[in-house]
């Protein structure tokens, strides 16, 4: 019998205008705005958050920022402080899905960010700070999955879905490094001539 394969769209989790602010001429704010959003969450239990809290922490990122107004124009919309300027933003992650608000019983306004957008938060934050896979841990694993006696007194499927599994992230783990290493060779070689790199 053949098994079904079940296609899941993303749109059908994260609403249409969900990377709206990534492609924005302000994305790079977005994604700033977005990474203190969630560090702010660390503290908490949950994805929620005063908001007033939130505004504060952004408004202390614009202050450290260029004091340039931001010109929103799907509405016209100019922030030229701090604070009006964590408003917009704030507001416009609520209209795109990353956000909501909730009431709480003291009638103070929570943000709450949603699990995917905590998600690609996430994301992000690896991206950044570029973490690094331990290689040498998983060829471990995988070798002393092999070497274990005890494990080949376990159904055969045992071993090969273990095996299986850690190859896959190392090879996943060395693509990310190839490509990270053709990205580095092409810093340094850029606008350089082939007797510069040789070093002649």
């Amino acid at each position: 019998m053949k098994k079904e394969v079940i296609q899941i769209n993303i749109f059908n989790i994260v609403p249409e205008e969900f990377f709206k602010p990534l492609t924005s001429k302000y994305k790079s704010t977005y994604i700033d705005c977005l990474r203190l959003i969630y560090n702010t969450y660390k503290t908490e239990l949950s994805f929620g958050v005063d908001k007033e809290v939130i505004i504060s922490e952004l408004e202390n990122y614009f202050d450290n920022e260029s004091n340039i107004e931001m010109v929103f124009e799907e509405d016209e919309e100019i922030a030229k402080d701090s604070r009006s300027k964590a408003n917009a933003i704030v507001r416009r992650l609520k209209d795109n899905g990353w956000i909501e608000y909730e009431v709480s019983n003291n009638y103070k306004v929570k943000v709450n960010l949603f699990d995917y957008a905590a998600t690609m938060i996430e994301s992000f934050n690896k991206i950044i700070k570029n973490e690094e896979i331990e290689y040498q841990s998983l060829v471990s694993q995988i070798h002393a999955t092999l070497l274990n006696q005890e494990m080949y007194m376990k159904p055969y499927e045992y071993i090969i879905k273990r095996v299986k599994e850690n190859t896959e992230e190392l090879m996943v783990g060395l693509k990310k490094l190839n490509s990270n290493i053709k990205k580095y060779i092409d810093a340094i070689t850029n606008e350089k001539t082939a007797g510069e790199i040789g070093g002649h």
